[in-house]
């Protein structure tokens, strides 16, 4: 099949990304998002080219020189029942300002997905909280099956037929930390309820005094991480694999800056978590990008140590992913829930795909740190 190409001016080109390119694209983020880490060469460098499971699948548009258009999908190695997938996540389509509404958000990813169908099972999407302009078209991938069935059918105006999933998290889970002067600028970009610390909901456990947590010296991830994983994995049905490579790659990102925790009990590790802060509208968030233990009162430890981090770092907003597992201790934690979805889109490219394990979003156990929407 051909890359399509936009049709209003002979000299946009469509082409993949080469590694002279990266100072173009971190001049189309900054037209498009301002000031943020896309911005940064070496934050693009160390996200398109030093990724251990492999070199990112990007599509540039070129107009003779200049880029006004990318799209990309990133590896990842996956976890899928007993075997390993290579699946990856998609993100950083962006279009610059003065060329949107010509074919070229539909010319990028039409092309990103025909090379993905050669290296990667699939390709899973989020809704982007980046910027209004991109969560509008990413709505045209949420293609709602009924009972959560798979179905092969035509993306509204964007992509070639395709298996998809619209496989929905419901919801993320917020903490509003601070709430006077919150709610009302919240509710308007992130499908939040609130906790308070004496909402009133009971803790019908016992902590276990055996566990200690502690704050992690560094950002270096040794064998007893590796352990740890090859311990937890078989619980995990759905899971990008956090072995040492991927943790050691992945949390040595050049623009971030996470505040990590190790679980300890008889002086083994049984668990981690991992604690990242953006500010945006005047508004802080504290994000748990990793939380890995080998069971719930470990995790519930992990959890504490990042609500009391947040608390201290005068956060206004404490987020993480509802998975089946968070979902059992969101009463035990105090937290309340409203109904507003968010998407996970899954677009199959290998029919190989155990569809019916991938098509229940209780397998599903991810993190924000598995994607970058939030930062």
């Amino acid at each position: 099949m051909s890359i399509p190409q936009p049709a209003i001016n002979p000299l946009w080109k469509v082409r993949p990304l080469r590694n002279d390119d990266l100072n173009g694209v971190a001049e189309l983020a900054r037209a498009v998002y301002g000031k943020s880490a896309l911005t940064d060469v070496s934050y693009l460098d160390w996200k398109f080219n030093r990724n251990p499971s492999g070199k990112a699948i990007v599509a540039v548009c070129d107009c003779q020189g200049q880029i006004i258009g990318v799209a990309g999908l990133f590896p990842q190695t996956f976890k899928i029942g007993s075997s390993v997938w290579r699946g990856a996540w998609g993100g950083d389509v962006m279009v610059h300002p003065q060329f949107r509404r010509h074919g070229i958000f539909i010319a990028v990813m039409g092309a990103v997905f025909e090379w993905a169908a050669r290296d990667v099972a699939f390709a899973y999407t989020t809704r982007s909280r980046k910027s209004p302009p991109i969560r509008g078209v990413f709505k045209y991938f949420e293609i709602i099956t009924p009972g959560g069935i798979f179905a092969r059918t035509k993306c509204i105006r964007i992509l070639p037929t395709i298996g998809a999933l619209s496989v929905s998290l419901e919801p993320t889970l917020t903490s509003l930390m601070q709430h006077a002067g919150t709610i009302r600028e919240l509710i308007s970009f992130a499908p939040v309820e609130n906790l308070t610390n004496n909402s009133g909901f009971p803790a019908p456990f016992s902590r276990d005094e055996s566990i200690r947590v502690r704050k992690l010296d560094s950002l270096v991830f040794g064998e007893e991480f590796e352990n740890l994983w090859e311990e937890v994995k078989d619980s995990l049905p759905i899971a990008v694999v956090k072995d040492r490579t991927y943790l050691n790659w992945r949390y040595a990102n050049p623009t971030g800056s996470y505040i990590g925790f190790r679980a300890e009990k008889n002086g083994a590790l049984c668990g981690y978590a991992l604690l990242a802060f953006t500010m945006r509208r005047r508004l802080k968030t504290a994000w748990v990008a990793e939380l890995l233990a080998v069971n719930p009162e470990v995790a519930i430890e992990l959890v504490e140590a990042c609500l009391e981090c947040a608390r201290q770092e005068h956060a206004h907003i404490f987020k993480m992913w509802e998975t089946k597992e968070t979902r059992a201790l969101a009463g035990r934690l105090g937290f309340k829930k409203t109904w507003h979805k968010e998407p996970i889109i899954v677009h199959v490219l290998d029919s190989k795909l155990p569809k019916n394990l991938v098509g229940n979003i209780d397998n599903w156990c991810i993190n924000f740190g598995d994607t970058e929407d939030w930062m």
